[in-house]
């Protein structure tokens, strides 16, 4: 929100707890609206907007395909509406299965594969611009997602780390780039 604001965005934020509600509000200087139901929140709303971010949140909610539909109705034409969650496609969640961070249970309620979140993004209107899963988010998940992994295995804190870091560079050579994060792109056509 900070990031956007100082891009010269008029920021809008939909946010489930109250302390950030204020914090977005009064620190950063956004309008924040309190609320558990984002899908509902937008579809009150009368403005179109430019760009909408639903960045590591889709995974948090019950029912994110009606969030979805709900943001590509909001979108001006030509607006942008960028996703990002957890790759459970990557060589990561492959290998490290429970033991992989970005599971998440239960706060991670749902995912979609790369395949699966661009089709429910056509099917309701939007257009892909762009899927990745080896921008730079993605590798740092991934980095993160290893050395949690050494974590749980070595109690002294520097071997943990190196450790953390060889595996990931192990897993990196396996996964071809391919992170633990997906970055989705969609365009409304309008």
């Amino acid at each position: 929100s900070c990031n956007a604001k100082d891009a010269g965005f008029d920021v809008t934020a939909i946010e489930m707890n109250r302390q950030c509600v204020d914090f977005l509000t009064n620190v950063v200087g956004v309008k924040a609206i309190e609320s558990s139901d984002p899908a509902s929140t937008m579809r009150a709303m009368d403005e179109q907007f430019d760009v909408i971010a639903l960045w590591h949140s889709l995974e948090h909610l019950p029912e994110p395909w009606i969030v979805l539909q709900s943001a590509a109705k909001r979108l001006a034409p030509g607006g942008i509406l960028l996703v990002a969650v957890p790759n459970i496609e990557s060589y990561d969640f492959a290998a490290l299965k429970s033991k992989w961070v970005h599971l998440d249970a239960p706060r991670h309620l749902f995912f979609y594969t790369a395949g699966s979140l661009q089709r429910l993004c056509t099917t309701i209107g939007l257009e892909t611009l762009e899927l990745s899963t080896s921008d730079r988010l993605s590798q740092i998940l991934s980095v993160n997602a290893w050395c949690e992994r050494a974590d749980s295995i070595i109690p002294i804190k520097y071997v943990r780390k190196l450790l953390g870091l060889v595996m990931y560079q192990f897993a990196k050579r396996k996964s071809k780039g391919h992170g633990s994060g997906l970055t989705a792109v969609f365009v409304n056509p309008g």
